[in-house]
C-alpha cells in the first residue's frame, strides 16, 4: 500500500469511531408529547401519606412542573398507588376523568410491597406512562421521579440539533 491509501484509510476508521457516539439511539422509547409540553401536575396519592409527601418533595425539587392543587387545572396527573393503572391481560378497565379512578373489570390481584405511578393527560383520562417500583415506600416513589427526570432530559437532549 502507498502512503496516500493508507492515510485515507485511517482518516475513514477515524471518522466511522467519532460517529458511532453520535448514531447511538436513546435508551427508551420516547415519551408522549403531552408529558413533555406539560408545565402543571397534579399528584393524586391513593395510597400512604409519605409516598405523597415524597413525590411533592422531589417534584419540587426537580422544578420543572407547577405543582397544583386540582386537576382541572393541571395538565397532567401524577397518579400513586399500591394498585396496578391496568389490569392483567385479559381483563377490562377504563379511567373516570370525573371522579380521578380506574375502574376495573377482572383483577386477579394485587401484589404488596409494589409502588404504581401513572401519567395521566387530566383532560382526556388518557394514561400517557406508568412504572412500578418495588417497596410501597418513599425510596421507591423518589427513585421513580428521578428516572422520570432522566428520560425527559435524555429524550429532550436527543431532540436537539449539535
Amino acid at each position: 500500500m502507498d502512503f496516500t491509501r493508507i492515510t485515507r484509510l485511517n482518516l475513514l476508521l477515524f471518522l466511522l469511531l467519532t460517529a458511532l457516539p453520535f448514531t447511538a439511539k436513546d435508551k427508551h422509547a420516547p415519551l408522549p408529547p403531552q408529558i413533555l409540553s406539560a408545565k402543571t401536575i397534579y399528584i393524586e396519592n391513593h395510597g400512604e401519606a409519605k409516598i405523597g409527601d415524597r413525590a411533592y418533595e422531589e417534584l419540587q425539587k426537580w422544578g420543572r412542573f407547577k405543582i397544583v392543587s386540582s386537576r382541572e387545572s393541571a395538565d397532567i396527573v401524577l397518579q400513586l398507588s399500591d394498585k396496578p393503572p391496568q389490569p392483567s391481560a385479559g381483563s377490562v378497565s377504563t379511567y373516570d376523568n370525573k371522579t380521578g379512578s380506574w375502574q376495573y373489570g377482572t383483577v386477579n390481584s394485587v401484589t404488596p410491597g409494589i409502588t404504581y405511578t401513572s401519567l395521566i393527560d387530566a383532560k382526556s383520562g388518557e394514561l400517557l406512562f406508568s412504572d412500578t417500583k418495588k417497596g410501597a415506600n418513599k425510596r421507591a416513589t423518589g427513585k421513580m421521579i428521578d428516572e422520570l427526570q432522566a428520560r425527559i432530559e435524555e429524550q429532550e437532549k436527543g431532540s436537539k440539533p449539535n
